[in-house]
């Protein structure tokens, strides 16, 4: 069961925000068609698609709201992922397109040419992420007061 849920957020964090991210992707510069910019794009177009299909749902859902916009942004999360799989596929067998295998390969060799700077700004970044998850279990207060946690949202 546990490796259910496992995959299950695999899917949604990962595969169907990179999917949707291949839509964005022949827009963009040939040296900016990286896996990263493609799960980056993704989870914007994820966040897009979240407010339009909830705003309207919150308006006009009287009974179930919940259920309706779980089904409708689930259907269209995968809808548009699809899209962009198959998009991504044709692309490529028309001998045209983006290949997250190539992109994968010159961005492990661009790794390697990373200046001083660079490093340290992610040891930095990590190192406040790292302070911030400190803070959040050793100091968050967990009285029951839901107001906490939309403060803290």
């Amino acid at each position: 069961m546990v490796v259910l849920k496992i995959l299950g957020l695999l899917i949604w964090l990962l595969i169907v925000p990179y999917c949707m991210g291949l839509l964005v992707l022949p827009l963009l510069k040939e040296e900016q068609r990286t896996n990263g910019t493609a799960l980056l794009a993704g989870y914007i177009l994820a966040f897009t698609l979240l407010e339009v299909v909830g705003i309207p749902v919150v308006l006009l859902a009287v009974y179930h709201g919940l259920t309706t916009f779980c089904m409708l942004y689930a259907a269209l999360s995968l809808l548009l992922a699809g899209a962009g799989a198959f998009l991504t596929i044709r692309g490529r067998k028309k001998g045209y397109g983006w290949s997250p295998a190539e992109s994968f390969q010159s961005s492990r060799s661009s790794r390697k040419q990373k200046g001083m700077e660079e490093k340290v700004m992610t040891v930095l970044f990590l190192a406040l992420v790292g302070f911030q998850m400190y803070m959040a279990f050793t100091r968050a207060s967990f009285d029951g007061d839901d107001a906490y946690y939309g403060v803290q949202a």
